[in-house]
């Protein structure tokens, strides 16, 4: 619920100076996720990445287009490679506020576990807002 009351608040003062640093240490901090690859793996490791950051104490999900919010894109198409009989999955992430670029990072998973691209990520997204 804090969560929330947070997001509207966000939405509501735009450029408030009070919200005006959502990557605060204490309060959530609004997060969405961007995709440039339309596939069904990106789609697919993007939910992952979503669902990750829904269950987070450190993030929010927040409606698109929120001012302030923390973005997390996924640029361009999702890689895959077969290794063995399976799917190996690479990708690239940014990590970026309205102002600027924060960090650029890439993985790799296996295509039937992507939930672990998507623990990674959140981890380095709370890397990046605490520099």
């Amino acid at each position: 619920m804090k969560a929330v009351a947070a997001v509207m608040m966000l939405v509501a003062c735009g450029g408030c100076s009070t919200v005006k640093a959502p990557l605060a240490a204490h309060a959530a901090i609004p997060v969405e996720v961007w995709t440039g690859g339309d596939d069904g793996l990106t789609q697919r490791l993007a939910d992952a990445v979503r669902d990750e950051f829904s269950q987070s104490a450190r993030f929010v999900l927040a409606p698109a287009s929120t001012p302030n919010a923390f973005r997390v894109s996924i640029p361009t198409h999702a890689g895959r490679s077969e290794v063995s009989g399976r799917t190996r999955v690479t990708y690239d992430i940014l990590f970026e506020t309205a102002e600027h670029r924060l960090d650029e990072r890439s993985g790799s998973c296996w295509d039937d576990d992507l939930r672990e691209c998507a623990r990674m990520v959140v981890k380095q997204a709370t890397v990046a807002v605490s520099r």
